[in-house]
């Protein structure tokens, strides 16, 4: 038996990374969300409807757009503080969870 294999969109949480990356560099770089979509995905609109959920990505072309970014960052400034998937949801307190429930005693 044969399945092929299914090509999932990362999560929320990368793709805010992502979005977080591109809007900052173009900050830096006073230039358009959209020359940023252009350099490092040769698409335009990349960016925008990523954050807008018109289109994802996979993780392979995360890793492609975080080594990007690293590459053609701006000397002098620094990068952004990324949220860690695999600490998310993160804890708001050493005792509550971001859903709101208590954490369990051991």
């Amino acid at each position: 038996m044969s399945r092929k294999f299914e090509v999932q969109p990362i999560s929320s949480v990368l793709v805010r990374n992502l979005v977080t990356l591109a809007e900052r560099f173009a900050e830096i770089k006073r230039v358009k969300l959209t020359t940023v979509g252009t350099n490092s995905t040769k698409t335009a609109s990349f960016y925008l409807d990523l954050k807008s959920n018109r289109t994802s990505c996979t993780l392979r072309k995360y890793d492609f757009l975080t080594e990007w970014f690293e590459e053609n960052w701006p000397e002098g400034h620094p990068m952004p503080v990324l949220e860690d998937p695999k600490h998310y949801p993160h804890r708001l307190d050493g005792n509550e969870s971001s859903s709101g429930r208590k954490a369990r005693k051991k």
